[in-house]
This record gives structure tokens, C-alpha cells and sequence, in this order.
């Protein structure tokens, strides 16, 4: 993202909103070279940083409106 001149300060992991991830777990593992287990991880992690998304992004709009 910073390539595409995107501030660091915009910038955020998506397990960054879930709040069970934890500090030191932040990345997404590539799942493809695993098996279907791997997969079904990987969209589970996914899902749990959703919610957190979802109400951080309410949150912008009610404070800035959408733009």
C-alpha cells in the first residue's frame, strides 16, 4: 500500500479488528498450498475481523458522512 502512496497511518491489518487476534497475530496466512482445512482457517479468521470492520466503517461514516 505505501507503493501506491498510501499513508501508514491509513493503513490496517484486517485481523487488526478483531479484538481475539491479539497484537503479534495480525497476518492472514496464504492458504494455497495447503489443504481444505487450511482454507476453511483462513476464512475463519476473516470472519472473525468482519463485525470489527463493519463497525469501525459505521463509525467513519457517523463521524464523517460517507464521501
Amino acid at each position: 500500500m505505501r507503493q501506491l502512496g498510501v499513508e501508514a497511518a491509513r493503513v490496517r491489518m484486517l485481523r487488526s479488528f478483531d479484538p481475539r487476534s491479539g497484537t503479534h497475530a495480525l497476518d492472514v496466512e496464504d492458504p494455497y498450498y495447503g489443504d481444505h482445512s487450511d482454507f476453511e482457517e483462513v476464512f475463519a479468521v476473516i470472519e472473525s475481523a468482519l463485525p470489527g470492520l463493519h463497525d469501525w466503517v459505521d463509525e467513519r461514516l457517523a463521524r464523517n458522512g460517507p464521501s
